[in-house]
């Protein structure tokens, strides 16, 4: 029966009975009509607003009800049982719902539902099966004057035979790239393990790394970007200045409140001499083929270009290595030449003298070899282990010497770096700075003064956006862009977001899960044939 309402203003207004009190309320507001109103046509457009006006995931809901519906319907048409009028009638009503937003969606979707337990017959993940069952849900599609059943079932299949194709080979592009993502993930691990293994013993020794020279993720280079790239670096290279300081004193067994300068250097040496004394009084020390052999390899770089080049010979050189040839010499003189050839060497070097500082520095090195081998074959542990130990601690002296910047006392990370590439036998911390410093240049870098927080250029840029717009907002740069560097810096984020991802996106390891197996051609013969349903 239609319903009869007096509405104020426009008198009493006949609405038609399939509008719901929404639908009827929702006309009344839109002023549909006056006195005299088209009822059937105000109840077909507050039916269509209606629907525009709800929530997309009821319209999806309403749909995909519709569809379920329609499935019964076709099945009541197909045996005699729904008058075909019946079928007009709701083809013309449900049309709001599939035009509102979300309604296609869902009718898609319900489609696909109705259809699913057909993935359960014998041989429906097949292409024979896949065209059968598009036929069938394409056959319980209702008709209106002018559609072909018949026409529908075999759309229908075709599209359910297509579909099962293209899901199939979806389904197998998908896992190709989802294999040749993980092989390029594992790949790209295995190269990144030592760099990995570098950062981790810096963290844990105290240093701060820019979180982009570890994982350069999408996340990292927006943050390091609003922070600012070269900030960000001068503030971890500060205060990673003071970790490799503690670390070299460390080393070299000095307080962490002792400065490190060219007199502490001394004085470590002079204590680790005193095992050199103990050395002195062990007699008489036979020089062994090793030796006479590392003395001919200095002297074969200056006689090699001597014999060519009469000019190029370096009497120094030569006349040093020949004082060093002795068949055998006193252990308390083989430790005073140890001295006297390091001290040319430093004199030699500070002179600029390269050739006669490296060819010194040589020697004594071949000749405290010398000595360590007669040690070792007296047969005292004791002795030879304390003379190894001090030999150690003055070599690390003279590696810090060579990278100590005296002005401000501080080591420089990149000269113990270039020192391990050269060869140099570096041990302990010593090695480790360096390896950190090769590794992370630009978070190590020493920095001679404090960097400000906040740059010229970021009061410039933010005063003078500041002052073009008419608006302070832009003076919260100031503030943000410290406060996020200071965030990526932070212990919490240095230990948890520095750890790069090496698994392939979510989405694309979701849609593999989801198609794997079959199931992608499965999902390629339903949704076909439901997306032409739901075009009525």
């Amino acid at each position: 029966m239609p319903k009869i309402i007096e509405v104020p203003g426009m008198g009493r207004v006949e609405f038609p009975d399939s509008m719901d009190d929404r639908m009827i309320e929702a006309a009344i507001q839109r002023n549909l009509g006056n006195k005299a109103v088209d009822v059937e046509a105000a109840g077909e457009a507050a039916r269509t607003q209606y629907f525009k006006d709800q929530p997309r995931w009821q319209n999806a809901l309403t749909g995909a009800g519709k569809a379920v519906v329609d499935f019964g319907r076709g099945a009541g048409q197909a045996l005699g049982l729904v008058p075909d009028s019946d079928i007009a009638a709701s083809r013309a009503k449900d049309q709001a719902i599939l035009d509102a937003p979300g309604g296609t969606a869902g009718n898609i979707a319900g489609n696909i539902a109705a259809a699913v337990p057909a993935a359960f017959v014998p041989g429906a993940n097949t292409l024979a099966g896949a065209a059968v069952t598009g036929a069938v849900m394409g056959a319980l599609q209702p008709t209106v004057q002018g559609e072909n059943r018949a026409l529908n079932a075999a759309i229908g299949g075709g599209l359910g035979a297509a579909g099962q194709k293209a899901g199939g080979f979806l389904a197998g592009k998908l896992s190709d790239k989802l294999a040749a993502r993980e092989a390029a993930a594992t790949a790209k691990q295995l190269q990144d393990a030592p760099i990995l293994a570098t950062a981790k013993a810096a963290q844990e020794a105290g240093y701060t790394l820019p979180p982009t020279q570890l994982n350069p993720s999408r996340m990292n280079n927006m943050l390091e970007g609003l922070a600012g790239r070269i900030s960000t670096q001068q503030v971890a290279s500060e205060r990673n200045q003071a970790v490799t300081n503690s670390m070299v004193k460390k080393a070299l067994s000095l307080p962490d409140d002792q400065p490190i300068t060219i007199d502490a250097l001394k004085q470590v040496r002079a204590q680790a001499g005193q095992a050199y004394e103990a050395v002195k009084a062990t007699g008489t020390v036979q020089a062994d083929p090793l030796f006479n052999a590392q003395l001919d390899h200095i002297m074969a770089r200056y006689q090699g270009a001597s014999k060519g080049f009469p000019g190029l010979t370096n009497e120094k050189v030569a006349g040093m290595v020949e004082a060093l040839r002795q068949p055998q010499f006193g252990a308390d003189s083989a430790i005073d030449a140890i001295s006297v050839l390091r001290d040319s060497a430093d004199e030699a070097f500070r002179k600029g003298d390269a050739q006669i500082g490296k060819a010194a520095k040589t020697a004594a090195a071949a000749l405290e070899d010398q000595v360590g081998r007669h040690v070792a074959a007296l047969g005292d542990p004791d002795l030879l282990k304390s003379y190894q130990e001090a030999r150690k601690a003055i070599a690390k002296t003279y590696s810090v010497q060579a990278a100590l910047n005296e002005s401000t006392g501080n080591v420089v990370t990149s000269k113990l770096a270039k020192q391990l590439e050269k060869g140099k036998p570096l041990s302990g911390e010593l090695r480790q700075v360096a390896e950190i410093g090769r590794t992370f240049p630009k978070a190590t870098q020493e920095i001679s003064r404090s960097m400000p927080g906040v740059s010229p250029l970021d009061w410039i840029a933010s005063t003078g956006t500041s002052m073009a717009s008419g608006s302070m907002l832009p003076l919260s740069w100031l503030v943000g862009r410290p406060a996020a560097r200071a965030a990526i810096l932070s212990p919490a984020y240095q230990a948890r977001m520095t750890t790069p991802s090496y698994v392939a996106p979510a989405s694309l390891r979701l849609s593999d899960l989801l198609l794997r197996n079959g199931r992608g051609a499965l999902a390629g013969q339903f949704v076909a044939p439901s997306v032409y349903a739901a075009q009525e």
